[in-house]
């Protein structure tokens, strides 16, 4: 028998936009180990393997962290995804480097506006609607902007997730490796919105800084205590007060409009007013259209898409396996 101690230990800074929370590893020590337990085993957010029915429930970063499934809770990006053509290089899954720069927004409420509409090979400015599964991956580039144009991935009716349309599964994003992140699927996003405990309580409609969009909350959300938070839509923020509910895990979808292309040229609407944001899953109905998940009133849901109209890209991080 041997008696095995648990410590937290902090060893990773994680940035949410500009706050930053300390992230917590289980870190596992013995006192008598056997050959399977010899070294100190840091494990991120998940249970060590061959211990877990002697763990309890962590907390780790669990005041930023979103259920997404009966057994996942995600991380997600500190903001949405952005593309420069004519900047720089990334990363790519294969081992090559590929023209352009992958970042996130500066901010969670920024976002790029009708200049989406110069997108191009050689534009020198930062884009943020794209077209389903254009990581740049199979000569799907991030600028691609035909309506009408089936993309060719493999097979008519098939999901992105985990394969190299996946922007966060192929791209390097800023000093991110490829594969450091991944998208939502549609049913991922269904549960965030309408499953997980106390679901309608942790997400309302508000603004910061004047810019529209959708507030979430974390699973285990705590209400600053100088900041109010309603379900009633007219949550509207500066930026320093902002950063108090960023800092406790809040997360913004900005209404970042949608991009299309008219058979002339390319056209931004309803920013400020619309936001839709692209899942990893197919509807098994048309080559044409994919589902994204929209956010308007009276409640966020997915709707179908042409897989060419321009949208945002929110990325997340698995962060705790939840066993049964």
């Amino acid at each position: 028998m041997y008696l095995v101690l648990c410590t937290f230990v902090p060893c990773l800074t994680v940035s949410t936009g500009r706050a930053v929370a300390q992230e917590l590893f289980l870190t596992w020590g013995t006192t008598e180990v056997a050959d399977n337990l010899k070294k100190t085993n840091p494990e991120r957010l998940a249970y060590p393997d061959g211990l877990a029915d002697q763990v309890p429930e962590l907390f780790c970063i669990g005041k930023l962290l979103f259920r997404v499934s009966d057994t996942c809770q995600v991380l997600f990006s500190p903001s949405n995804l952005q593309y420069n053509a004519a900047q720089g290089t990334h990363r790519c899954a294969d081992g090559s480097t590929a023209a352009g720069s992958w970042r996130f927004a500066p901010n969670q409420w920024e976002c790029i506006g009708s200049a989406n509409g110069n997108i191009s090979s050689s534009y020198d400015g930062w884009i943020d609607l794209f077209a389903w599964g254009s990581s740049g991956y199979d000569n799907i580039p991030p600028y691609s902007n035909k309506l009408n144009a089936k993309i060719p991935f493999p097979g008519e009716h098939k999901n992105i997730a985990g394969t190299n349309y996946d922007w966060g599964v192929w791209c390097g994003i800023g000093t991110d490796a490829p594969g450091t992140w991944r998208t939502l699927t549609r049913e991922e996003w269904d549960y965030l919105f309408k499953s997980r405990e106390n679901a309608r309580q942790l997400y309302a409609y508000g603004s910061i800084e004047g810019v529209n969009g959708l507030i979430v909350l974390p699973d285990e959300w705590e209400q600053p205590a100088d900041v109010p938070f309603g379900l009633n839509y007219s949550n509207s923020y500066t930026e320093t007060e902002w950063r108090k509910l960023e800092s406790a895990g809040a997360v913004f979808l900005p209404y970042a409009g949608s991009r299309y292309f008219n058979g002339n040229y390319t056209l931004v609407e309803r920013v400020g007013s619309y936001g839709a944001y692209w899942t990893a899953s197919c509807t098994n109905r048309s080559g044409y259209e994919d589902y994204s998940m929209q956010l308007m009133l009276p409640g966020p849901g997915c709707g179908v898409g042409p897989r060419g109209m321009g949208m945002s890209v929110r990325l997340v991080q698995n962060k705790r396996i939840i066993k049964p």
